[in-house]
């Protein structure tokens, strides 16, 4: 795994978006001097481990989640906001959505083998 500052300022600029965060806000939550700070991790730098810290907690992720892109379980947020809405659905929902899987899995492995 690794930890790139340029992929942890796209996550935070993804997350602070959703919660109608500034990247001042960021900054101010994470102790930063500015939000110029942000734009230096986008050249590579990292943020130190409190400050992260401070930003997962202010941005609602895990650390985790901050600096790979991924939650404890190993999905990153898209596929988290997928089980958060599988989760959400009725038992008629999901059997839907198990069988659409179920028909593009079908068709993905007819393709590969007529490749293979």
């Amino acid at each position: 795994m690794e930890i790139r500052g340029g992929a942890i300022v796209k996550r935070i600029d993804k997350q602070r978006a959703l919660l109608g965060l500034s990247r001042k806000d960021v900054a101010i939550a994470g102790g930063l001097k500015s939000p110029q700070s942000l734009t230096d991790w986008s050249k590579g730098s990292i943020p130190q481990a409190d400050t992260a810290v401070y930003i997962a907690d202010r941005l609602e992720v895990s650390v985790r989640w901050l600096l790979t892109g991924e939650d404890e379980s190993g999905l990153n947020l898209d596929e988290r906001n997928l089980v958060i809405k599988y989760q959400s659905l009725d038992d008629q929902g999901r059997f839907e959505v198990k069988a659409l899987l179920d028909a593009k899995l079908t068709v993905l492995e007819k393709k590969q083998t007529a490749a293979g």
